[in-house]
């Protein structure tokens, strides 16, 4: 399975031509649900597999679909290191004013990555992106209506 799972994440970094590092992890070292991070001073993407497991069985009930899951998210996350605004969006982020402002920040970036998750991942998978990235996304739509009521 470790062997599938690293073929699976390499052949995802050669479709998006990235030359990011990637590094797997089982775990996101804080109590969070998250399945992959981007860290920008070193250009790295770092894939928590047992995080994706998580969310694969809460969000699908099952395990079958979780390399189609990891190919997903580290799409996703190579989309952060591929996002040519990103540098000017986190230096935005530093100087918003408002939360309101900043959680249309983080919600453009996210945005951003999963554009581009869109461009690289096969076609048969374009429904399963759709339902991760709706669900993915929803927080910052929740913060924004609690901004404006």
């Amino acid at each position: 399975m470790v062997d599938n799972i690293q073929k699976n994440i390499q052949s995802v970094r050669l479709r998006a031509e990235s030359n990011v590092n990637i590094i797997i992890k089982d775990y996101f070292p804080e109590n969070k649900l998250v399945g992959g991070k981007y860290h920008v001073g070193s250009h790295t993407v770092t894939v928590f597999i047992e995080e994706i497991r998580k969310q694969c069985l809460q969000i699908f009930q099952s395990e079958e679909p979780l390399q189609d899951f990891i190919t997903i998210v580290t799409a996703h996350e190579i989309g952060h290191a591929e996002d040519v605004e990103l540098l000017d969006l986190i230096d935005q982020l530093d100087t918003a004013t408002s939360e309101k402002e900043k959680v249309l920040i983080k919600l453009k970036i996210e945005e951003n990555a999963w554009d581009f998750a869109a461009t690289i991942i096969p076609r048969r998978l374009e429904g399963m992106l759709t339902v991760i990235r709706g669900i993915s996304l929803q927080l910052y739509y929740d913060q924004l209506e609690e901004r404006v009521s």
